[in-house]
């Protein structure tokens, strides 16, 4: 625990550092971490809770088998695709979350995430072939809702 805490404190003192040493004046540099912060922090961890943690994914219960008995038929039950095209930025938003917005990452792990909405039109043909349900937020704003629905859900105490 202590070589973790201490490797992770070594890190953080390196990059704020490094970032303090290279640019000036001192507020540009906290514009700048915070801003990194934001893209390479926020935005994919706020991508992985609207891809996973929403009520049209299905969680499995205690007692299911890690991963269930089929392992892509979990995959399309467990996540859900967020169509997020904006008018502006899509194609960056898809880059910097490294393809979050997207099931395939599961079902095709050494694939590059740049392939992905490719495979994304290839996956739905497939499963409206074998009549497996696939889950889509067509945008970001039903992810989003979604997401509040399922937090407002896990608030509500079990009876």
């Amino acid at each position: 625990m202590v070589t973790i805490t201490a490797g992770k404190a070594r890190h953080a003192t390196s990059a704020i550092g490094l970032t303090l040493t290279y640019q000036r004046p001192v507020g540009s540099c906290s514009r700048s971490i915070w801003r990194a912060r934001v893209w390479l922090g926020l935005l994919p961890a706020t991508m992985f809770q609207l891809a996973h943690c929403v009520d049209l994914a299905d969680f499995a219960t205690p007692d299911t088998p890690r991963r269930g008995d089929d392992f892509v038929l979990h995959q399309l039950h467990s996540t859900v695709d967020v169509h997020c095209r904006t008018a502006i930025g899509w194609r960056s938003l898809t880059w910097i979350t490294g393809g979050l917005s997207y099931q395939e990452r599961h079902l095709a792990p050494r694939l590059p995430h740049t392939a992905y909405p490719l495979v994304a039109s290839r996956l739905q043909t497939v499963c409206a072939e074998r009549d497996t349900p696939i889950r889509i937020h067509a945008t970001s704003r039903q992810a989003v809702c979604s997401h509040t629905r399922w937090l407002r859900l896990m608030g509500v105490r079990p009876e």
